[in-house]
């Protein structure tokens, strides 16, 4: 009798342990949100967020922004509060310049090309007319043809890639200066696996007539809701 219930407690154990595992497996999954559910929550996401950091660069061209300035690289801050400050770097009569730019609501102040050290003020132009990211999710909601194509891990943050195509015209609220329509690109998007965040957008194909057939926009955000203070310049 001794035995039989030895014989038992050993078929037993193994059993309530792949049982357990299998539970806490099931507890741990989350349901896979579709393609449309991760795009709307990434946009959603970004909607809600106080501010955050970003970093726009090209590869084989550049963006036309204001009075025809090509700009290369941007970097800086953007709060919900219609706010930006921002370091341009940008070729313009032949020869690349970094400018600062500052936008306060409808005020905005761009350092003097010659003069690093003097701001000016830019009459009847706001922040939003040279590049106005707070109008992401409006183009996201834009996207078709949605799938993702794989995942992707950045300092610990997993991530799923969002692929889809969009039209120029639904970009022109973001570049609004930069874009014509009838044209048509590729998007990939990097969105926390976690949290839903957009940490990443690419443009594949250009947004003019004029660009080069193989360029590439790179936007990297980060930084969300982290304290930042623009202030109007003192000089």
């Amino acid at each position: 009798m001794s035995a039989c219930r030895t014989h038992l407690r050993w078929i037993l154990i193994p059993l309530a342990i792949l049982l357990f595992a299998g539970s806490a497996g099931c507890r741990q999954q989350k349901p896979a949100l579709d393609p449309a559910q991760l795009r709307d929550f990434a946009a959603n996401q970004f909607e809600q967020a106080q501010s955050f950091h970003f970093v726009l660069t090209h590869s084989h061209g550049t963006t036309t922004i204001l009075n025809g300035m090509q700009l290369v690289q941007a970097e800086g801050d953007v709060t919900k509060s219609n706010q930006l400050h921002a370091t341009l770097l940008v070729q313009t009569l032949g020869a690349q310049l970094h400018l600062q730019l500052i936008g306060i609501d409808d005020r905005t102040w761009m350092t003097n090309p010659f003069n690093p050290n003097q701001w000016q003020p830019l009459q009847g132009v706001r922040a939003q007319d040279i590049l106005n990211l707070g109008a992401i999710p409006q183009a996201l909601r834009a996207m078709t043809e949605l799938h993702v194509t794989g995942q992707t891990n950045q300092q610990g943050t997993p991530m799923a890639i969002l692929e889809g195509t969009l039209t120029s015209t639904a970009l022109r609220p973001v570049i609004p200066n930069g874009t014509e329509d009838g044209l048509q690109l590729n998007v990939q998007l990097w969105i926390g696996a976690n949290d839903h965040r957009l940490y990443q957008v690419i443009l594949n194909g250009p947004l003019t007539k004029s660009e080069p057939r193989d360029i590439q926009r790179t936007l990297s955000l980060s930084k969300y809701d982290a304290p930042v203070t623009i202030t109007p310049p003192t000089s």
